[in-house]
């Protein structure tokens, strides 16, 4: 199944739970708007760094019920399109059959071609696993610049508001 929607991630560390998340500070920025949308079906915790990202993953699939959602958000920092890609095989690898992957789809105004090669390797991997979704904030950042903050990298209000509620749209929340 694919499915294209919109933007987000969080990080769980206790429980069995229907969504798991992990990110950085877009998603992390989202942690009263998302519990709000999820209710208890997932918690944002904690901002990750990114060198981690692997091995939080690694936990988090074990927590994330059979039909439940693994949420990626990560706008890839420093990474090149190699080692961004080496991630992307890595969670479809470790994230079963019977667990579904969302992935954000990275923006950033200041390296819109490196993350356009982002985009593409996300794609390419997410097409090895049966249950992926991506939500293309990059789309709405780039027709709507008045959701994003002069950073050229966060979203407003506004824009979080839209990434939580594509969340909620792209996992079957109310």
């Amino acid at each position: 199944m694919r499915r294209v929607i919109a933007p987000l991630a969080l990080v769980l560390l206790s429980g069995c739970y229907d969504l798991v998340a992990v990110g950085d500070s877009i998603l992390y920025e989202q942690e009263d708007e998302l519990r709000a949308e999820l209710g208890d079906n997932g918690v944002l915790d904690a901002l990750i760094a990114r060198d981690a990202a692997p091995d939080v993953v690694d936990r988090l699939v074990d927590r994330l019920q059979p039909g439940g959602w693994l949420i990626v958000q990560d706008d890839g920092g420093s990474a090149t399109v190699e080692s961004y890609r080496a991630y992307v095989d890595h969670v479809v690898e470790v994230t079963p059959d019977d667990r579904c992957i969302l992935w954000v789809l990275p923006f950033s105004v200041w390296q819109p071609e490196r993350d356009a090669r982002f985009r593409d390797e996300i794609q390419a991997g997410l097409e090895a696993h049966p249950c992926h979704a991506t939500i293309p904030w990059h789309e709405v950042a780039a027709a709507h610049p008045e959701e994003m903050t002069t950073d050229g990298l966060h979203p407003t209000e506004a824009g979080h508001r839209w990434i939580v509620a594509a969340i909620g749209e792209a996992v079957g929340q109310p």
